[in-house]
C-alpha cells in the first residue's frame, strides 16, 4: 500500500475513493443562506433540516458575513445583534454577536452545541436590537449572509 502526502496529482476523470480510510475522511464542507432586511425586521432567519442543511449534520462552526451594515429610523435602536441555535438552545452553535459596525465577517463564540450530531432540529439565526429601547421595527438597513460550516459522520 502507498501512501501519498507532497506529491501533487491530478485527475483528468471522475475519480471516486473506497475503502475505510476514504470513508473516514471528515470533509467539511458549507451552507450558507442570505439574510436581508425583511429577515432582520422578523427576528429570524431558517435553515430547514434536511434542506438546507443536511440531517445528521455535525455543525463544525457558523459565521456571519454583513454586506449591507444595519441602520435605523427615528428611535433609540442603536445596533443588531445575532446568535445561531436551535429552537431548544438559541445560541448553541453561535452565541450572541454584533453584525454592525463594519461590513465584513463576524465570528460569533462557540456555542454548546457544536460538535454535536443534529439529527432533525432545525438551524435558527435569531436577530435582536440592541439600544435604548431596542425594538426591530427601527431596522431600516441591513444585510449579509450566515454560514455554516458542517461535516457528515461517516457511516
Amino acid at each position: 500500500m502507498s501512501s501519498y502526502f507532497n506529491d501533487p496529482i491530478e485527475f483528468r476523470k471522475p475519480v471516486s475513493f473506497t475503502g475505510d480510510a476514504a470513508a473516514e475522511q471528515a470533509i467539511v464542507r458549507y451552507a450558507s443562506k442570505p439574510f436581508v432586511l425583511a429577515n432582520i425586521t422578523a427576528g429570524s432567519l431558517t435553515f430547514t433540516n434536511g434542506t438546507d442543511i443536511p440531517a445528521n449534520a455535525i455543525v463544525l462552526g457558523a459565521y456571519i458575513k454583513t454586506t449591507t451594515l444595519p441602520a435605523f429610523s427615528a428611535g433609540t435602536t442603536t445596533g443588531v445583534s445575532a446568535k445561531i441555535g436551535t429552537a431548544a438552545d438559541d445560541d448553541g452553535f453561535g452565541q450572541l454577536i454584533a453584525i454592525g459596525g463594519a461590513i465584513g465577517i463576524k465570528i460569533p463564540e462557540p456555542g454548546a452545541r457544536r460538535g454535536v450530531l443534529n439529527t432533525s432540529q432545525n438551524i435558527l439565526v435569531a436577530f435582536t436590537a440592541t439600544g435604548g429601547t431596542p425594538q426591530l421595527s427601527e431596522v431600516n438597513a441591513g444585510a449579509g449572509t450566515v454560514y455554516l460550516a458542517y461535516a457528515l459522520a461517516p457511516v
